[in-house]
């Protein structure tokens, strides 16, 4: 076999867990059927992945949140404006979940997962800190001179649980109607922010 480079291999079992978990569900996702997706020996997976499937599991669901970050940073422009800014963060991650359908299906399984185990309950956690805490940077970088000071922490808030509702909603009801949600949702987020309800109040 010829030699791959630790990175390389890493990566190649990311993607076969991924791939595994999607087709045959979590409860199937052994790591000798891992292994055989990615074509290495079942030893392959421990050596990469001391703790075995589980570490597998918590970068699947880390791998997945780092793209969707890159994506909704893409669209956001230093001084463009926080409503803006919103407005562009939802509907990008709105076409970024449309698109990785099958990928939201699977972070979704392994975070109930995560949860239920208890043991590994602090991943979701810490993956959800991360969207608020990015969103909440985007945002603040996106505020323009002339605007309000704005309560950041808590419109990335509601906007990370906007996000995630309407792709749960999505997962489950499969339907197609995607574009007539997102302006939907865009909209209410737009009326949220115009009409003060995340301004901070300028009074001590």
């Amino acid at each position: 076999m010829a030699y791959v480079p630790t990175a390389e291999r890493r990566l190649q079992l990311v993607g076969a867990a991924t791939r595994v978990i999607r087709e045959h569900g979590l409860s199937k996702a052994t790591a000798r059927r891992i292994a055989e997706e990615a074509g290495v020996p079942v030893a392959g997976v421990y050596y990469h992945f001391p703790r075995g499937k589980d570490e597998l599991y918590e970068t699947v669901m880390d791998d997945i949140g780092v793209d969707g970050r890159a994506q909704i940073a893409s669209v956001v422009i230093p001084g463009m404006g926080v409503g803006p800014a919103a407005d562009a963060i939802f509907r990008k991650a709105m076409r970024w979940s449309n698109d990785t359908f099958d990928d939201q299906l699977t972070e979704y399984e392994v975070f109930i997962w995560a949860v239920r185990t208890g043991e590994y309950a602090s991943i979701p956690k810490r993956t959800y800190r991360e969207w608020i805490k990015h969103v909440a940077r985007l945002l603040k970088t996106a505020h323009a001179r002339d605007e309000p000071q704005y309560d950041f922490s808590t419109l990335a808030r509601v906007l990370v649980a906007q996000i995630d509702g309407f792709i749960i909603q999505h997962q489950m009801l499969q339907n197609r109607q995607a574009t007539a949600l997102t302006e939907a949702g865009a909209a209410a987020i737009a009326a949220a922010i115009a009409g003060g309800s995340f301004t901070r109040s300028s009074t001590p």
